[in-house]
C-alpha cells in the first residue's frame, strides 16, 4: 500500500531569512505553533530551519521551503506571497514522497535487473531509476528507489514563474498535484505487479 511520507512546497526566488521568522509568522497570524524548535545543524550560512506542530520551514536568501503532511503548505505559502507581493519568485516546486513497503529488494520486478548485472558483481543493495516528462505547465520528475526497506517514489512538480502573483497561481495546483502524484505512483506500483 502506498503511503505519503512527506510533502513540501519550494519557492525559488529572493527571500530574507531574517524577516520570515517564527515570530513574524505568528505576528502575521500565518503560523502559530504551540512550540517551535530551531534546527541549527547541517545548514549553510545565512539559512534558518525551524519546525513545530507538524510543519517544517527552511529559508535562505534564494529559497523558501515549507514541509508538512498534516498541514496545508499551499495556504501558508500563498499567504506569505500575499503579504510580500513584490518578492521575485522564479519557480515553484511541489514535492511528494510516497512509500510502498512491499516493493523490497526481493520483489519480482528486480529479478529482471539482476539478469543484466554481470555475475562477478555482488547483488545490488539498492535499485534506483527516474524519468522526466511534462504535464500541463509542470515539469514532472519521478524517482524510484527500491531496497530492503521497500520502495520509495519521489514526485517533483516544478513550474517556472516570474512574480509572486504567478507563483501563487502555480501553488493553486498543489491539491491537484498531490492527487495526480498519488495516482501516478499507484499506477506505477500496479504496473510492476504488486
Amino acid at each position: 500500500m502506498v503511503t505519503l511520507q512527506s510533502a513540501n512546497i519550494i519557492l525559488s526566488g529572493h527571500f530574507n531569512p531574517y524577516l520570515i521568522s517564527p515570530e513574524w509568522l505568528r505576528r502575521q497570524s500565518i503560523w502559530t505553533p504551540s512550540d517551535v524548535h530551531v534546527v541549527a545543524a547541517g545548514l549553510r550560512q545565512d539559512s534558518i530551519r525551524f519546525k513545530g506542530d507538524g510543519v517544517e520551514w527552511m529559508l535562505s536568501f534564494d529559497r523558501l521551503a515549507i514541509a508538512s503532511t498534516s498541514e496545508d503548505c499551499q495556504s501558508l505559502a500563498i499567504t506569505i506571497l500575499e503579504l510580500l507581493p513584490h518578492t521575485p519568485i522564479f519557480s515553484t516546486g511541489a514535492n511528494f514522497v510516497f512509500q510502498d513497503e512491499s516493493i523490497g529488494i526481493i520483489h519480482p520486478v528486480f529479478s529482471r535487473f539482476h539478469g543484466l548485472i554481470p555475475a562477478n558483481l555482488a547483488v545490488p543493495e539498492l535499485f534506483k531509476w527516474s524519468f522526466l516528462f511534462h504535464e500541463d505547465d509542470a515539469r514532472v520528475e519521478v524517482i524510484f528507489v527500491g531496497g530492503e526497506q521497500g520502495g520509495t517514489f519521489s514526485v517533483n512538480r516544478h513550474r517556472k514563474t516570474e512574480s509572486a502573483r504567478e507563483a501563487s497561481n502555480a501553488l493553486s495546483h498543489f491539491p491537484a498535484d498531490l492527487t495526480r502524484s498519488r495516482q501516478l505512483v499507484q499506477e506505477l506500483v500496479e504496473g510492476i505487479g504488486t
